[in-house]
């Protein structure tokens, strides 16, 4: 058992308190052997012992070899409690460096949790970044017409609609003047950007969806077929998805799939 048993900090204390105060106690018996030695130093008993001198110095022998006996105790003692300090010590440090551990593991959980939490409350934006090289690429289908929709009374998808309606009208794209639609309560569920192409503008859609989808906004083309074609692209609009949402998605798929 000993100090190879210590499984908890307590124990591991309890053993270093303990081998502290023993070592302490055994270091004044070896400074009382020690001062016994001293006191009780005698010369070498006289050859007749039948002397007053003979009996005095004779306890004196036995008392010095008490007081040796003392000091020899002392030091193993000593040995002893210094080795129970090592080793409560080093459990001691082995216990602290698996705590420090077990917090370093549970402060990362932590910031993944709170990672997770901000992506989950803040707002799909475009970085400046992508802005650019959205801009850029959408220009090879200028005069691209669309429209854009939103959930009535969701902010955070008006303002991200505002943003990718600005940045492909500076990609020369038509949206006809048309303010952004709000879609009224009741109908379809949309969620991220849904794209239906107009006759003319599949290559349009399927471009826009793949950089939208690099830039971290979750997208899809849908594949319906409306018995009348629209005049125009619709970019529609919709809730921000949930975090286990995201991921690989089958690129076109019909919404009813994902």
């Amino acid at each position: 058992m000993g100090v190879f048993s210590l499984s908890t900090k307590s124990e591991a204390l309890l053993w270093l308190h303990s081998s502290e105060i023993a070592l302490i106690v055994f270091a004044a018996v070896v400074g009382i052997g020690l001062v016994g030695e001293i006191a009780f130093e005698t010369d070498e008993l006289p050859m007749r012992p039948d002397t007053r001198t003979y009996d005095a110095r004779l306890r004196r022998k036995h008392r010095y070899r008490f007081a040796e006996v003392l000091v020899a105790i002392g030091v193993m003692g000593e040995l002893i409690a210094d080795a129970g300090i090592y080793l409560s010590s080093g459990r001691l440090q082995t216990i602290s460096d698996h705590e420090v551990a077990a917090l370093d593991r549970q402060t990362e959980d932590l910031r993944r949790a709170n990672l997770a939490l901000k992506a989950l409350v803040q707002g799909r934006r475009i970085s400046p970044e992508y802005e650019v090289l959205i801009r850029e690429a959408m220009l090879c289908c200028a005069q691209q017409k669309f429209r854009m929709s939103i959930p009535a009374g969701d902010g955070e998808a008006a303002l991200l609609a505002f943003q990718l309606s600005m940045i492909l009208k500076d990609a020369q794209w038509d949206d006809g003047d048309l303010k952004i639609e709000q879609r009224p309560p009741g109908g379809p569920l949309v969620v991220g950007v849904r794209f239906l192409p107009d006759p003319d503008g599949a290559e349009a859609a399927n471009n826009l969806d793949g950089w939208l989808h690099v830039a971290g906004i979750w997208s899809a083309v849908l594949l319906e077929d409306p018995p009348i074609p629209p005049d125009r692209m619709e970019i529609r609009i919709g809730v921000k998805p949930l975090p286990e949402m995201f991921g690989p998605r089958p690129r076109g798929a019909p919404p009813e799939d994902w």
